[in-house]
């Protein structure tokens, strides 16, 4: 068998600057394929199933979780809390207490009233954000996480949570609100879309509200994506939350 031949010595003095150029284009590369960055300069962080969440703030303590669900449009990543609907209103009717509760016992003229104030401040208007409650079609996409609903009305395309992982209801609700976020979220990284509080949608039908979800005292059957029931708007109850959606907006407030 013939002897190897050696290697070839201008071969081997060009390898150095190979090495280098490889890396140089992996560096690029990485560049490239990494999240961009927010405002502040860091990376924008995402959910576990890769959406988006910005972060804005109320006060020093207290901010809001947005996470975005598709192109522009943004869903809270929790029922607004107590703590944050203080931070901005002074309407209080609640029968049960805990800053991370979800607030409830608000009309939807209140709501609209927070929405108002939050649209206001300064933080909001550098987020490019704008706030307002979903429509009933957003709200269905983002409880299912994007999945259709299948013949049954079961969300479709995989399986969802058991309802005693990601919701509170009667089964085992203890007839009080809890703390939100302490059941497993949706695939959109979206917590107690279903139970805990009802939510307002903005959505009428013959002049009622449209409320979405179920909550902590209402029964499997109506903690599905699909039920719905009417609430008058100057009506208020002890199981009646809400979600924040919002817009990206250009500068000059328009979509």
């Amino acid at each position: 068998m013939a002897a190897a031949s050696a290697p070839d010595a201008s071969l081997e003095a060009s390898l150095p600057a190979l090495r280098r150029i490889a890396c140089l284009a992996a560096l690029v590369a990485l560049a490239l394929l990494a999240p961009s960055a927010s405002r502040g300069g860091e990376p924008a962080p995402r959910e576990a199933s890769g959406h988006r969440v910005v972060s804005v703030s109320l006060s020093e303590k207290v901010s809001l979780e947005m996470v975005e669900a598709t192109n522009g449009f943004f869903i809270g990543k929790y029922e607004v809390t107590q703590e944050q609907w203080f931070c901005l209103s002074k309407v209080d009717y609640r029968t049960q207490y805990g800053a991370k509760f979800p607030i409830a016992r608000v009309s939807l003229g209140h709501v609209f009233d927070f929405i108002e104030s939050l649209n206001s401040l300064e933080s909001v208007r550098g987020s490019g954000l704008r706030f307002r409650l979903p429509t009933e079609d957003e709200w269905m996409m983002c409880c299912r996480a994007g999945r259709p609903a299948s013949a049954d009305g079961e969300p479709a395309g995989g399986a969802a949570p058991l309802l005693d992982d990601c919701a509170w209801y009667s089964a085992n609700g203890e007839e009080t609100v809890h703390d939100v976020g302490t059941k497993a979220p949706n695939g959109w990284g979206l917590y107690d879309m279903l139970g805990n509080v009802c939510e307002y949608c903005d959505a009428c039908v013959f002049g009622a509200c449209v409320i979405k979800g179920g909550a902590f005292c209402y029964g499997a059957e109506l903690c599905t994506p699909e039920y719905w029931f009417p609430v008058l708007p100057g009506n208020f109850h002890p199981d009646l939350g809400f979600r924040l959606a919002a817009d990206r907006v250009a500068e000059g407030g328009a979509r």
